[in-house]
């Protein structure tokens, strides 16, 4: 065995602490063995100077010494101190906990270091320094008081609460159960001021008046070319192109008692002024209103009720317009309306006030279909399709019997608040939703009916041999962020990319009997190529149409079903890709995404009380400490499939005669 023999720790002096406070640091300029805090030794040779007189130090008054500027940087230290530990799960009370201990250790330190010093002007130096680091940590000491200096930042927008009707519930109080009023509130954040704010980013409004491309016939590239955009009389000058968004957001578990209670409904825009590529950045989708799902459920007006005030500010745009602040130019005035509206399709009926099922006898807002024509129906052909004229001709609320005749013949409930705007027309501004009907509906439906064609003819002995194929495939680097483990609750992400490489992982399983099952997989390819490409010509809206209406009776007569409703929506993607260019603007998985925020804030909050405020406040910290940087807002964004789909990857150079055993397939 070494001996081993301990060492002595080294001795810090005080005063070299004191000195490296009051004094500047000189730095080496090699490497030395000394320790870090021991003063530098002088120099063997001393220049010739004259004699300077000594001028005798001569007591006076304390100096009072303003703290430094380094402190605005500790301040900001501190603050990104607290939001890690928000983000890493930390509780409130052991953050509050941290802070006290960091106060408690510089106080005990200035302290000390006091006690040692003689020198008056030293003494208040460092106690300047260590006043400024005090206050600043006891600042951030509490909750409210943290809250207080987030909200005091210049992009912040407080939430406005308001009232729009009230209940009766039950409370239970003195051992009896009382009925009360509970108000109906609804969290609004103005359009108007967030639009401003957004302006004042240099990089936004970069990105909002400089297009990146010219407009031409049978070529889109983003919502200006298409024809709603083109159709809208404030055409002819900049104006703001809004896209709603409604959705639900459950911050409960969906099997607990509360799951009803704590079921939220918020309301989403962005501007799609902007490229396709930054659109669907969480930082560009803002809050409009955040409210009760089953508030809106009692409220004898429904959803209109919501909407009068949301349509309130986007009418204000339209008509007055807003004033925004122009780099090198005066203030101009921008106006604005809803050029599209997105969600799934229940959520856009519930905008527009059609009747929210699916089991509906007209359940397409784009059409006039019935349900029995939609299961067997492939085409659009002999299909009347829905106008401005007659969306809501003749329909009065208070009629008797109005609501239910429109309803059982137009599938109309009540007349939509959204028909108040002048620049907005419905169901024209109609879009769909590709994430819901295309990935997780009928493209999902057709994947795992051809596994289970495979797994019934024997060409796949199992579900589990079929996973270990799937598994066993390379992926390249979407292998390790999306392995299969199952076949069954497929994200959105899984789905798309098991379409896009299904050929070319069962396609040495490919003969005679089974050929039309990778055909229609190759068109499924293509037309999820086509739906989430970035740029779309004429040629690809025509090879959709025969992609689609090939799939719909191949589905209906190799596996036999009847179709769904959602197997109708993707039959409107060419008209509706003429209407606002790339489909990519549609796509809701963007807002998907957003309602993780609110479920991630519940998280970090014991108390449910007062939940509305609690999201809606949190979210506009969030976005005010988002756009206060500037800094990640306009990064190129990776989309599901790690990028926007071309349609020229690897389908053009593929001969039509190659076979579907070899590593490509063709597009037959």
């Amino acid at each position: 065995m070494s001996n081993w023999v301990p060492q002595e720790e080294p001795v810090f002096n005080w005063n070299t602490i004191i000195n490296w406070f009051t004094e500047p640091q000189v730095e080496p300029v090699g490497h030395t063995s000394e320790p870090i805090f021991e003063p530098l030794p002088e120099p063997d040779f001393q220049p010739e100077s004259e004699p300077v007189e000594e001028v005798p130090i001569i007591p006076s008054s304390p100096i009072e010494i303003q703290p430094p500027e380094q402190t605005d940087l500790f301040a900001e230290i501190v603050l990104h101190l607290f939001q890690d530990l928000i983000l890493a799960g930390v509780s409130r009370s052991t953050i509050d906990k941290t802070f006290k201990h960091i106060n408690d250790l510089f106080i005990t330190t200035s302290s000390l270091i006091d006690q040692i010093l003689n020198n008056d002007t030293i003494r208040s130096t460092v106690n300047c320094h260590f006043d400024a680091l005090i206050e600043i940590v006891q600042t951030q000491s509490s909750e409210h008081k943290r809250l207080k200096i987030q909200k005091s930042n210049p992009k912040y927008i407080e939430p406005i609460p308001i009232c729009f009707g009230s209940s009766l519930c039950s409370v239970r109080r003195f051992h009896r159960t009382v009925f009360v009023n509970k108000p109906m509130i609804l969290y609004q954040v103005p359009i108007e001021k967030t639009i401003q704010k957004l302006f004042e980013s240099r990089l936004f409004e970069m990105k909002f008046f400089i297009n990146d491309h010219v407009c031409q016939n049978g070529v889109y590239r983003n919502i200006c070319c298409g024809s709603v955009s083109q159709s809208n009389p404030l055409n002819g000058q900049p104006f703001i192109k809004i896209q709603l968004y409604n959705d639900t957001v459950n911050l409960a578990h969906p099997l607990k008692d509360c799951a009803l209670e704590y079921k939220l409904s918020a309301v989403y825009f962005r501007v799609l002024n902007l490229p396709l590529e930054v659109q669907s950045l969480e930082e560009n989708i803002h809050l409009i209103g955040l409210f009760n799902e089953n508030d809106v459920k009692k409220h004898p007006e429904g959803f209109n009720s919501i909407l009068k005030h949301i349509v309130d500010m986007i009418a204000q745009i339209e008509i007055n317009g807003v004033r925004v602040e122009i780099e090198n130019r005066e203030n101009q005035v921008l106006h604005g309306t809803i050029a599209s509206l997105a969600g799934d399709n229940l959520a856009v009926h519930q905008l527009i006030g059609m009747c929210e099922s699916f089991m509906a006898t007209y359940f397409c807002c784009h059409c006039y279909i019935t349900k029995e024509e939609s299961c067997t129906k492939e085409n659009l052909s002999n299909i009347v399709p829905r106008t401005v004229d007659d969306f809501y001709s003749g329909f009065d609320s208070t009629v008797e019997n109005s609501p239910n005749y429109f309803k059982n013949t137009r599938g109309i409930v009540r007349k939509s608040e959204l028909s108040r705007l002048r620049y907005f027309s419905i169901p024209t501004t109609l879009g769909v939703d590709p994430f819901h009907d295309l990935d997780e509906g009928f493209g999902l439906d057709y994947l795992m009916s051809s596994i289970n064609f495979l797994i019934n003819n024997d060409y796949l002995p199992s579900e589990e041999a079929t996973i270990n194929q799937i598994k066993s495939f390379d992926y390249g680097t979407l292998d390790i962020q999306y392995n299969i483990k199952t076949l069954k609750h497929l994200s959105g992400i899984q789905i798309r990319n098991l379409i896009l490489r299904f050929n070319f992982i069962f396609g040495h399983l490919k003969d005679q009997n089974n050929d039309i099952i990778f055909i229609g997989m190759s068109k499924l390819s293509l037309v999820m190529q086509i739906v989430y490409s970035s740029i779309i010509l004429e040629e690809h809206i025509q090879k959709l149409d025969e992609c689609i209406k090939f799939l719909l009776k191949t589905y209906k007569e190799v596996f036999l079903k009847p179709l769904k409703p959602k197997a109708h929506f993707i039959q409107h993607y060419p008209e509706v890709i003429k209407k606002f260019g790339p489909l990519s603007a549609l796509d809701t998985t963007a807002f998907e995404r957003k309602h993780r925020f609110f479920t991630r804030i519940m998280e970090k909050h014991s108390s449910f009380k007062n939940v509305l405020k609690t999201c809606a406040v949190n979210h506009q910290i969030w976005w005010a400490s988002k756009w206060d940087e500037e800094k990640n807002n306009f990064h190129t964004l990776t989309l599901i499939g790690k990028k926007l789909i071309q349609l020229h990857d690897e389908y053009d150079q593929v001969p039509n005669d190659l076979e579907l055993n070899s590593p490509v397939i063709s597009l037959l």
